[in-house]
């Protein structure tokens, strides 16, 4: 296969950001490396100046197989949504396949299958395949499952922001199809819902069942990191902007998914104990599935009842205050 010039732009821009990821990232790049595809692809990662050796390993793959692969070195720390915007536009494909720092690919035809199916598909936006979920939390072996359960060729924006079970690095999407994502996109704690959203909403979705990579969930992942109130809150902030840029037509699941992130705030609350502030935020998420005509989950009864009266609860139900 012939490397691709700058006059002659591969048809795939395989786009990775990575942060820290050290232990990680040599996996995924052989995972991209392994692929066995008939046309030119490049490797676009947006390095976010990490303090461990993901810069390092990065720049030995780079000298291994030159341009094929190429690092965006930050001299600066950016943080992931602006890290994601700067990569996003390098990427020269005319698909761009997704992939994290700390996830990788299992079938070497993945890349290939999927070029296939959009090149087949032209009024599809984008398309993605099915992925196993691995918790890496000390268990051997890890826990695991499949992260996407509906089986259906084709989903709609309303399944894709009503589930949100697309692993990131099964995405595959045509970046002419790619509508210019709003500003705020880039200060938020995700910007994948929101770029599946804009291209569910542009063309059609299609979704290849099978199982053709992993999705780590570690210590070192965004949502771990970031201190939990503020993600949550950031989250609650983020479905507001984006219900607003898709007209409200998927109000109802934006409402759902806020009162989600309403009572995990309001369940790590109880567990610092701060129930005052716990219950703010329980009325909240309460309030945001009435709002909209669906019944409250179980648990923020639980949740409501320790907020309520913690000392009572916790003697009748000792290992139940972390919900």
């Amino acid at each position: 296969m012939s490397q691709e010039s700058a006059s002659n732009p591969p048809l795939v821009s395989v786009m990775m950001v990575t942060y820290n990821q050290e232990a990680y990232v040599a996996t995924a790049l052989d995972s991209i490396l392994n692929q066995e595809v008939d046309f030119d692809y490049e490797i676009v990662i947006g390095e976010d100046y990490s303090k461990d050796r993901t810069r390092a390993i990065i720049s030995e793959y780079q000298q291994r197989y030159g341009s094929r692969i190429r690092p965006l070195f930050h001299e600066k720390n950016l943080g992931v949504s602006h890290n994601w915007e700067f990569t996003s536009a390098q990427c020269r494909g005319k698909y761009v396949a997704l992939l994290e720092g700390d996830d990788y690919w299992t079938n070497p035809h993945k890349l290939q299958k999927q070029v296939d199916f959009m090149e087949s598909h032209p009024d599809f936006s984008m398309c993605f395949h099915n992925a196993r979920v691995l918790y890496e939390g000390g268990a051997n072996p890890p826990a695991s499952h499949l992260m996407t359960q509906i089986q259906k060729a084709e989903l709609t924006l309303d399944e894709v922001t009503r589930d949100w079970h697309i692993a990131t690095g099964s995405v595959m999407y045509r970046r002419a199809m790619l509508p210019e994502l709003p500003a705020w996109v880039h200060d938020s704690v995700v910007v994948d819902l929101p770029l599946l959203a804009s291209l569910a909403k542009a063309g059609r979705v299609g979704f290849l069942n099978e199982e053709m990579g992993v999705y780590r969930v570690n210590s070192g992942g965004v949502s771990q990191t970031a201190k939990k109130e503020a993600y949550l809150l950031g989250l609650v902030r983020m479905y507001a902007r984006l219900d607003e840029h898709l007209g409200y037509g998927q109000h109802r699941n934006f409402m759902v998914k806020t009162a989600d992130a309403y009572l995990a705030l309001a369940s790590s609350l109880n567990s610092q104990h701060r129930h005052a502030e716990a219950r703010k935020y329980l009325l909240r998420s309460l309030r945001s599935r009435v709002s909209v005509g669906v019944a409250p989950r179980s648990n923020s009864f639980k949740a409501l009842a320790i907020s309520l009266l913690p000392g009572l609860y916790n003697r009748f139900y000792p290992q139940r205050t972390g919900i």
